[in-house]
């Protein structure tokens, strides 16, 4: 693995909320990884579980948010 000394970054596909996920914030989980601050915005809300292998996958499961976006760390 090869590291980078960037300022900032800009991540995109992250969830708030997904089941997919464990339900957590996964751009608040890299940045607090990664010492930094974040900011994210919601592209869209997911009302299913994502697509039918998720579907399958999380089955039972229910998202917690739902959110779906970009961030910027």
């Amino acid at each position: 693995m090869q590291e980078a000394s960037v300022d900032i970054s800009l991540v995109s596909e992250m969830d708030c909320g997904m089941a997919r996920s464990g339900n957590i914030n996964t751009t608040r989980f890299v940045a607090q990884r990664l010492g930094a601050g974040y900011a994210f915005a919601v592209e869209f809300v997911e009302l299913g579980l994502g697509n039918d292998q998720e579907m399958a996958l999380f089955k039972g499961r229910m998202n917690s948010h739902g959110y779906h976006g970009n961030a910027i760390m």
